[in-house]
């Protein structure tokens, strides 16, 4: 039997969506670097700028499989789970810069992020739900039951227990057939 997860509450549903916030930075600081220097070729003497609008003396251009980004020195240390890169143009040479196009390809970064800050802004403002008065509430109450749903088919199916041999059976009865 696995151990029994820790009691999910509200608070810690709040704490999730307002450490979710994206910043805005540094991908705005270099769309605005992109702006100031739009229709003009992108080369490595653009990289000096781009570290001090960015705050990064690691950013770099990245040319790839048939694309040119720019990428934040946390970008490459952590593997794309943090930082920024940048779809700069389907090209390798010559990138001419065309930050309107570059706003709309990484959408990720701007509309995109935008969009979810709005989502999460709104919801902390008034966590009211059609069903309910909290939707932190309401969420961590799931978890929950969720959670002790888990535990008591993990005591029914385990080895050794009333239901072990047609464990897989009952499994398939609530997994996801996704995987």
């Amino acid at each position: 039997m696995s151990k029994p997860r820790p009691i999910v509450t509200p608070e810690q549903i709040r704490s999730l969506v307002e450490t979710g916030i994206e910043p805005a930075e540094p991908q705005t600081a270099i769309l605005g670097y992109l702006r100031a220097h739009d229709g003009k070729k992108l080369t490595k003497r653009d990289l000096p700028g781009l570290a001090k609008v960015a705050n990064d003396p690691g950013i770099m251009i990245r040319t790839v499989a048939g694309m040119t980004n720019i990428e934040t020195s946390d970008y490459r240390r952590s593997d794309g789970g943090r930082g920024v890169s940048l779809l700069i143009a389907y090209a390798l040479g010559a990138v001419t810069i065309d930050a309107a196009w570059v706003e709309e390809r990484n959408a990720c970064y701007f509309s995109a992020r935008e969009r979810r800050n709005e989502a999460r802004a709104k919801v902390l403002a008034d966590p009211s739900t059609p069903n309910t008065s909290n939707a932190f509430a309401e969420l961590a109450e799931a978890i929950n039951t969720l959670n002790r749903a888990r535990a008591t088919i993990e005591a029914l199916t385990e080895y050794g227990a009333p239901l072990y041999e047609i464990r897989h059976e009952v499994a398939k009865l609530y997994k996801d057939d996704k995987r």
